[in-house]
């Protein structure tokens, strides 16, 4: 079994492109609700195999790929004493692949016993998709407020004297009223009588564009009290064309005031005078939270509108909105017009999309910081004549184009509260990552990624805890600790976490010394400490970190002297610090700094100093 290592990772790496193919598909297909809730747990667990495949496949990489053959007398000494160090690891991925074949063997076994075969034909017991825009059609005109001035200037551009063939394009993030913008238009007076003909032509996420074609055939003859043409619905689609070419030839969001004043009809029956007293601040921060969304205000006002109007009956609303999303009948319209964004998405983007939920509400991420994460994820595809960061910057900006995704002038970026909402409900369906927070304290050893959410009150025990449990989370791969002022260094117990890609320290440590030991963080690739204010001395031995490529160090003014064993990280490639003491970075001066030594080996090395009278920050390149 050990002596056909290379050909069972050849087996299994086959296995998985199979497998990766196919949940793109069973993806597509839960989208359009296209498949039963049985079939989406064993989708789920047919994905946490493609995810243990891919952790097997980098270890095979990283320690046991051919390699360059030996040359030399004590090459020969080394290869023997590689060999039998390698030969526990070859024999533990042996057995994982194995364990691995029998997985899929039993997950096949699974879909035979439950006929989850019609998958792939689809099935029409399936629940039929209706389109959730489809509620805003009917809509009282006194029921929408707050769209009066585009409602107009979309009127006005219509009805302008000179005639001409225009397409006018709504735009804007699911939810933000454009459906019902646009009916409001189709259905005014002015428009109406404007026109001889006039259609209203839904598209849904399938269609045929004959039946496009035939639908706004009918509503022109209709529209002007003409008879249908006989055979209409028998025609081809270039008949269709020719029929009609023949016929025609002879979520701006509310101000606050109009966001306040919609939510208080929906949800006290009456103007914003009836609120209550008692209900009024929970009730701004309800509608602070909807961000002006027509859609979201109306389906949380309704949904207030049912519960009693005490102050516990809304605090557990406010409070666990992101419950109530789900399940909660009256938000399921929001719920799912908001979806259609995220399913619109192609597969490049939807993980890049996903990442949002791991920035703590109401925070924003620094553009460049995000772009980073994302390329050590591995979400962001290699293109040709172009760097990763450009690459990743055009997914950013494509995420802003779609209304995903808002950003600033400051370059820092989040998405809409409820937006969040989904996203997290989408990492329980995808094992994407696991929040843990006050609220939520128990772990899934099975995450991919960990973002932990906490308040000042419970922040100690649950540092506790996450360092009882962390090293069990063989397949976590980012890891970001904020404020946790431990007193015992944490390095020792993250050094063995087997998939960490990138880890992010911030106050975390008040201990004096932290020291990397041999052979931990095999795969780490980007690491940032920041805050370590008692830090005085930082060792790496020879064989840890062996594959680190960023390392940043910021605002440790006790740390005076170069890390001892960074000469050792052979795969770095940029190196920065930030606030940290002058006699620090006058130690690694090119000419006469006595640990220059240590890093002239790295490609990059930079300094960010503040400047005591603007306040901004230089950069400091020492090679320069």
């Amino acid at each position: 079994m050990v002596a056909n290592i290379h050909k069972q990772v050849g087996s299994i790496k086959s296995e998985l492109e199979i497998i990766q193919c196919f949940l793109k598909d069973a993806d597509a297909r839960a989208e359009t609700g296209e498949i039963s809730d049985g079939v989406k747990v064993w989708v789920k667990q047919v994905r946490e195999l493609a995810y243990l495949i891919e952790d097997v496949f980098d270890e095979y990489v990283l320690h046991l790929a051919e390699r360059p053959p030996w040359c030399g007398f004590i090459s020969f000494f080394y290869k023997i004493t590689f060999s039998i160090f390698k030969l526990k690891l070859r024999h533990d991925i042996a057995s994982q692949i194995q364990e691995i074949k029998t997985d899929l063997i039993e997950i096949k076994s699974k879909a035979e016993r439950y006929g989850f075969s019609s998958l792939e034909q689809g099935s029409s017991s399936m629940t039929t998709w209706h389109d959730p825009r489809v509620a805003s059609l009917f809509l009282e005109e006194d029921e929408v407020v707050g769209i009066e001035s585009p409602r107009d200037k979309l009127i006005s551009i219509l009805v302008a004297e000179e005639s001409k063939r225009v397409v006018i394009s709504i735009v804007g993030m699911a939810g933000l009223g454009k459906t019902t913008l646009a009916k409001k238009v189709y259905d005014n007076q002015s428009v109406t009588g404007h026109f001889d003909c006039r259609a209203w032509i839904p598209v849904s996420q399938s269609y045929k564009p004959e039946d496009l074609l035939r639908e706004m055939i009918k509503q022109f003859h209709k529209s002007r009290k003409d008879f249908v043409p006989e055979g209409i619905d028998t025609m081809g689609e270039t008949s269709l064309i020719s029929e009609l070419r023949e016929y025609l030839q002879s979520k701006r969001p509310l101000p606050e005031d109009k966001a306040w004043g919609l939510f208080c009809k929906k949800a006290f029956q009456s103007n914003t005078e009836d609120c209550p007293p008692v209900l009024k601040i929970l009730s701004l921060e309800i509608v602070r939270r909807c961000e002006g969304l027509p859609l979201a205000i109306v389906a949380i006002g309704g949904l207030l509108s049912t519960k009693n109007k005490v102050v516990s009956e809304w605090q557990k609303l406010c409070h666990s909105l992101g419950f109530e999303l789900e399940r909660n009948p009256h938000l399921t319209s929001m719920t799912k017009i908001i979806l259609l964004s995220y399913h619109d998405l192609p597969c490049h983007l939807k993980p890049c999309f996903l990442y949002f939920g791991l920035v703590p509400e109401d925070f924003a991420i620094y553009g460049d910081r995000l772009i980073k994460l994302w390329i050590a994820e591995g979400f962001v595809k290699e293109q040709k004549s172009k760097t990763l960061e450009e690459v990743g910057e055009e997914y950013l900006n494509e995420l802003i184009h779609r209304s995903l995704v808002q950003g600033s002038e400051d370059a820092f970026y989040r998405v809409h509260d409820l937006v969040r909402e989904i996203i997290l409900s989408k990492f329980e369906e995808l094992s994407f990552c696991q929040v843990l927070s006050g609220e939520n304290p128990k772990f899934d050893p099975k995450t991919r990624r960990l973002s932990i959410h906490n308040n000042m009150d419970n922040v100690l025990e649950i540092t506790e805890k996450l360092f009882d449990w962390i090293p069990k989370l063989q397949s976590l791969e980012t890891l970001r600790l904020n404020w946790t002022r431990l007193s015992d260094d944490p390095m020792k117990s993250l050094q063995d976490l087997p998939n960490l890609v990138e880890l992010t320290l911030y106050q975390v440590y008040d201990g004096e010394r932290a020291h990397f030991e041999a052979e931990g963080f095999q795969k780490l690739k980007k690491l940032y400490l920041a805050g370590l204010k008692g830090l005085s001395s930082l060792k790496i031995d020879k064989g840890a970190l062996p594959l680190l490529e960023d390392l940043s160090i910021e605002a440790s003014p006790q740390l005076k002297e170069v890390p001892s064993g960074i000469h050792y990280l052979t795969k770095l490639t940029l190196l920065e610090f930030r606030d940290m003491p002058e006699e620090f970075s006058d130690r690694i001066e090119p000419d006469e700094g006595q640990d220059y030594w240590i890093v002239k080996h790295i490609p990059v090395v930079k300094f960010w100093i503040k400047d005591t009278e603007s306040g901004n920050y230089q950069t400091y390149i020492p090679q320069d």
